[in-house]
């Protein structure tokens, strides 16, 4: 699972097993210890000089210590945020959430990671973009139908990266007049991923202009693969068990996002 959040941090990162052997590790690890790629440190102990004072266990699916993460950055806000992600991956892995619940929950989390005022996650399913959950102001209606061509979160899927709008009121790209209604300035659209097809979009909007910088986008990708993941786990468990809501929930796309991937309160690495 943290496979894919320590290929897009730019720190010294590194998940060892309870032995101190190296898990998984960050290019930019690898790199700085003379390895061309990080999987030829597997199995290699974890010299001292790499080893971080305050690591984030990381619980398997029974919430099992199985190793530990840790995150060398000389930011100390991002590698804050990169734990933080690595908590919300480790929580939302262990509750006992149904879909809806799941993403409501992973709103929050964006929220309280970035300051945003709110944040949405919409679902991509027969040719429409449909919103799942949504939490802060303003706040959108489960169901509620995005254009896939008039709206920054179609535009993400379409082009298949983050987009960032500073000030919506001057931005050709959203609806003037939802900007107008709803009073958001600025927008983060990240796009949500499954086996690189676009399944879905994180939204993140402040009243305020100029909102969010360079950091919050990188926060929110690594969050966009936690989600993805996150509501994975949660529809193949509502899916053995029998409930017929979450498939009605997702409108066909329940079985829609990967297979475990990273994360939980931004520091990354798992799986």
């Amino acid at each position: 699972m943290l496979r894919a959040m320590l290929a897009h941090t730019e720190e010294h990162g590194y998940v060892r097993d309870l032995q101190g052997r190296f898990l998984l590790a960050s290019d930019v690890l690898a790199r700085s210890l003379g390895y061309d790629h990080p999987d030829a440190l597997l199995g290699e102990r974890v010299p001292d000089r790499v080893r971080v004072e305050e690591e984030s266990a990381v619980l398997d699916e029974q919430g099992e210590l199985v190793g530990f993460l840790g995150i060398a950055g000389d930011r100390a806000t991002h590698a804050h945020r990169l734990h933080e992600i690595i908590a919300t991956q480790r929580d939302v892995a262990t509750a006992d959430l149904d879909v809806e619940a799941m993403m409501g929950l992973l709103c929050e989390r964006t929220m309280e990671l970035t300051g945003a005022d709110g944040a949405t996650v919409a679902l991509l399913g027969d040719g429409e973009l449909r919103i799942g959950a949504s939490r802060g102001s303003p706040e959108h209606p489960a169901g509620e139908v995005l254009s896939l061509d008039g709206s920054l979160g179609g535009l993400a899927i379409r082009d298949r990266r983050s987009l960032v709008t500073h000030d919506a009121l001057e931005d050709p790209r959203v609806n003037p007049e939802r900007v107008r209604a709803t009073g958001v300035r600025s927008i983060v659209a990240v796009p949500l991923l499954h086996s690189g097809k676009p399944v879905g979009t994180l939204l993140v909007l402040s009243r305020s202009a100029g909102a969010f910088d360079d950091e919050d986008v990188n926060t929110l990708e690594l969050l966009s693969v936690v989600i993805s993941a996150a509501m994975s786990h949660a529809a193949e468990f509502q899916a053995k068990r029998g409930w017929a809501t979450a498939s009605a929930f997702l409108g066909g796309v329940v079985l829609f996002v990967l297979a475990r991937l990273v994360l939980a309160p931004l520091a990354g690495l798992a799986h």
